[in-house]
């Protein structure tokens, strides 16, 4: 009994082992998913060229910070918007971002949120962030606290945004019963539309 034992820790461990990511192995992170790159064929940019989707969001995180290729906005958001039509909601994301901003393109809000809701319902916490953003401050969006508590909510369901808990139980505190209600069962309809379109995929 301790044969078969022993045997199948060792089997176990040799096959861990050999799942293990090797000394040339890269982990991306794209939204909330991380992959690991093992056989990259070609450096970033040729990868990039080729359609990989998370190597061209790579590139335009890159391009916007200066780092492992020169500071050049409009390259970063031809990248960004390249992985986006591809359905990377980070791209999405950041596309907001320089919109909001006017990074490389002409400010536009309106594009802004459009291009954060958009990732926000594909289950982005950064997104669902800057809209919850938007709705408490009034900024691109009619001033409204029950949806920023909403999308505050779905920002800190994660886990991965601590700030989000913090402004959701701060407006939480001037919402009625009623609003509270029915923002709470609001954020339950997108959370499981969120879900289900995750499922989709």
């Amino acid at each position: 009994m301790r044969l078969v034992i022993l045997l199948l820790a060792t089997m176990c461990s040799s096959w861990m082992w050999a799942q293990a990511p090797g000394k040339d192995c890269k982990q991306s992170i794209v939204g909330d998913v991380k992959y690991w790159s093992c056989e990259q064929k070609g450096g970033l940019f040729e990868r990039a060229e080729q359609g990989n989707k998370t190597a061209q969001y790579e590139l335009g995180m890159a391009y916007l910070h200066g780092k492992e290729a020169p500071l050049d906005a409009d390259q970063a958001f031809y990248w960004f918007s390249q992985s986006a039509d591809q359905g990377v909601a980070a791209s999405r994301y950041q596309l907001g971002k320089m919109y909001a901003e006017g990074i490389g393109v002409e400010q536009d809000i309106n594009q802004a949120i459009a291009a954060w809701l958009t990732a926000a319902l594909e289950g982005y916490a950064l997104a669902q962030f800057d809209l919850g953003n938007s709705y408490a401050d009034g900024v691109g969006l009619q001033k409204d606290l029950s949806q920023a508590y909403v999308w505050y909510s779905l920002a800190a369901s994660g886990g991965a945004l601590p700030e989000a808990n913090v402004r959701r139980d701060a407006i939480k505190a001037s919402l009625t019963e009623e609003e509270l209600a029915t923002a709470d069962e609001m954020r339950a309809t997108l959370f499981q539309q969120i879900l289900m379109s995750r499922l989709a995929r």
